[in-house]
Order: C-alpha cells, then structure tokens, then sequence
C-alpha cells in the first residue's frame, strides 16, 4: 500500500470567526510553518465574514476583560492583529487560503470583499487535500 500522506501539512476547517478562535487559527499556522508545514485553510461562513477587508481587525469579544488584554496587547506590539498576522503568513508562501464556494454564496461574499484568499473551492476538493494531510484541525 502507498502512502500518500504529506507527513508536513496542515488543513484547517476554519468556521469561527469570533476574535479570539481566529487569532487562535492563525496562531497555529504560524507554528506550523516555524516547523516547515504547508498550512492550506479552507474558510466557511463565519470565517469568511472575518476575512472580509472592512471586518479583519474588528475587535468584538464575549468577554470584555478578555478583549482589553487583547487589545492592550496588540498597541504594545507583544502580538501582531489579525491583518498583520495575515500578511505575515502569506509572505512565507507556506500557507494557501481557500474559500468555500457554498458558503461565499449562502452568505452572499463577493470574492473582491475579501482578503488574501488564494482561491475558491468545495468541500469535496477540500477534503482531496485533508486525506493527504498529516494534521487537521476544525476551528
């Protein structure tokens, strides 16, 4: 039998788009790729609505104790925001963004609204990707 695992990839079904779960999902990436994994996401509703350009850095939190240390963080620099984070994983090449057609539709996104996607497909060519990888995450 041939295994065809890519023992150094991450796929991550990313649906959250609650502050704290997306900073999280980037945060993993970029562990991911200090350890010389490719990381491909594959963004669905919620998570798509935190990638659009107008909402990235959109700080709304559950928890307001929460959301001031975040933010406190952020203006001393000890953590990058969401859109830094972003423009730090694309300049690596290791991390591919994709989002989900259906979900594009259902929450009526144009592609042009959002930022740093590599491209669009569904969750069966998705799932072609997640057999091969050896980690997969859902956030």
């Amino acid at each position: 039998m041939i295994n065809n695992m890519n023992k150094n990839s991450v796929c991550i079904f990313a649906e959250s788009g609650e502050y704290v779960k997306f900073h999280n999902l980037l945060s993993i990436s970029m562990a991911a790729i200090v350890n010389d994994m490719e990381v491909s996401i594959f963004f669905s509703y919620s998570a798509l609505e935190r990638l659009k350009k107008d909402n990235m850095n959109n700080t709304v939190f559950n928890d307001d104790n929460l959301k001031k240390k975040f933010i406190k963080s952020i203006n001393s620099k000890k953590i990058q925001n969401i859109e830094q984070m972003i423009k730090t994983l694309k300049e690596t090449e290791l991390v591919k963004f994709y989002a989900c057609s259906a979900s594009l539709s259902i929450m009526e996104i144009e592609m042009d609204e959002l930022f740093a996607i590599d491209g669009i497909m569904g969750l069966s060519t998705f799932l072609n990707k997640v057999e091969k990888a050896s980690i997969v995450l859902y956030i």
